[in-house]
């Protein structure tokens, strides 16, 4: 293997090895009342309210219909961003 193809795996290895602890860091020393119960936030400052929805659409068939919850977010709100 040449320098350069050995520096680059080197440095691509050395990227994926960080971010894996980095997320294991992230989850293990996060304390758990951050952790959501569902993926809908709601961001609050003075009186402007945001809801922030995010999933990484992996749901199982009895995930559906979504909780009731989610249609009365989205019928209060004035504007969708996809």
């Amino acid at each position: 293997m040449t320098s350069s193809r050995r520096n680059h795996f080197s440095q691509v290895f050395h990227k994926k090895l960080f971010l894996f602890f980095s997320l294991l860091f992230f989850l293990l020393l996060m304390p758990a009342g951050v952790l959501a119960k569902n993926s809908l936030w709601q961001v609050r400052s003075g009186e402007h309210t945001m809801y922030l929805l995010g999933s990484l659409h992996v749901l199982k068939k009895d995930a559906y219909p979504l909780p009731p919850f989610f249609e009365e977010v989205y019928a209060a709100s004035g504007t969708l961003v996809f």
